[in-house]
């Protein structure tokens, strides 16, 4: 079962009970570094902090363009949604000396109705905002926030890097402040890698123009589980794929990571101290890199003491899910 749902984690148990192996990208749940799990495969490997530990990379973005007072919004019904913005304004904000200053984690999922959300960004003062939400939610909540004249130094997407935007005429309107996170290697880039990608999608799906969120983590999600079934020998089994998938050990995504992820049983539990990845913003309705060297930004795990030290030792927290929290 190759899923990249952001709901996985809704049918992972279901799979182990039957004994099917899943691969996934790793990041709707800690579930796929617990001990017992090992049949269910990341692509992301054991780089995906959830919970209590995350990385300042958002943060340190923000900082970046300028913005001192921060805000986030999350989809209550995505775990993977609400723990990234709360660990992003309990850990990383105050790291970087930033004042987080707004929070939401009750949106609804797919919403472009954020009006009450705008006003709550507006109404604390905020500069910059986190949005690990869909696309459609992004813009809407961009756009929300530039007619009520909110003056943002950095609106911050987790998704919207694509094609789609490019055409659309929402991304025509979007604000300067506008920035988009990209854990994979940006096609902008333009290294053998992305070249290779592009030409895959023209060969295989007819897709031209820039990838989105969802056809590199396909891409990439099809790549390990090539990986992993050539890894696991041609007396194939359940068994032998997923140990196949962990033999690899670090696997480059295609080549479109910034540094190899681990995907092996041993690496379970242990999230990378540092990592690394891009940044764009829309110029003359093109993409362009942030910082314009292209050089990928490092960022820094942090969290709370306890799961950081879990983390070093190999016992990684174990929730699967984060309940909404209030708007604050």
């Amino acid at each position: 079962m190759v899923d990249q749902s952001p709901f996985a984690f809704l049918s992972y148990r279901y799979l182990l009970d039957q004994g099917v192996p899943m691969v996934g990208n790793g990041v709707d749940g800690t579930y796929y570094q617990q001990k017992g799990n090992e049949a269910i495969l990341s692509s992301g490997g054991n780089g995906n902090p959830f919970g209590d530990l995350t990385y300042d990379g958002a943060a340190r973005i923000m900082k970046a363009a300028g913005a001192k007072k921060i805000g986030a919004l999350a989809y209550g019904a995505a775990s993977s949604s609400v723990a990234s913005a709360k660990a992003l304004m309990t850990y990383a904000a105050p790291a970087l000396g930033l004042d987080p200053v707004y929070t939401n984690t009750s949106i609804d999922f797919g919403a472009a109705d954020v009006g009450a959300p705008v006003l709550g960004l507006k109404n604390a003062g905020a500069d910059g905002v986190y949005l690990p939400m869909a696309a459609a939610t992004n813009i809407a909540v961009a756009q929300g926030l530039q007619q009520n004249a909110v003056p943002m130094k950095a609106v911050l997407m987790g998704t919207g890097y694509g094609q789609d935007l490019l055409d659309s005429s929402a991304g025509k309107s979007l604000p300067d402040s506008t920035i988009f996170l990209a854990g994979y290697k940006p096609v902008e880039v333009e290294d053998a890698a992305t070249k290779r990608f592009q030409a895959d999608l023209k060969k295989y799906a007819d897709v031209t123009g820039v990838p989105d969120y969802g056809m590199y983590t396909g891409y990439v999600l099809a790549d390990y589980t090539i990986a992993a079934l050539k890894k696991a020998g041609k007396d194939l089994t359940r068994q032998a794929f997923v140990d196949g998938g962990h033999g690899i050990g670090q696997y480059d995504a295609a080549g479109l990571a910034c540094q190899p992820v681990d995907v092996s049983v041993g690496g379970l539990g242990r999230v990378p101290s540092t990592t690394c990845g891009w940044a764009l913003k829309l110029v003359n309705d093109k993409f362009q890199l942030f910082p314009k060297s292209g050089k990928p930004f490092t960022q820094k795990l942090v969290g709370s003491p306890e799961a950081l030290a879990a983390n070093k030792s190999g016992l990684a927290a174990t929730t699967t899910t984060a309940a909404p929290a209030p708007a604050s």
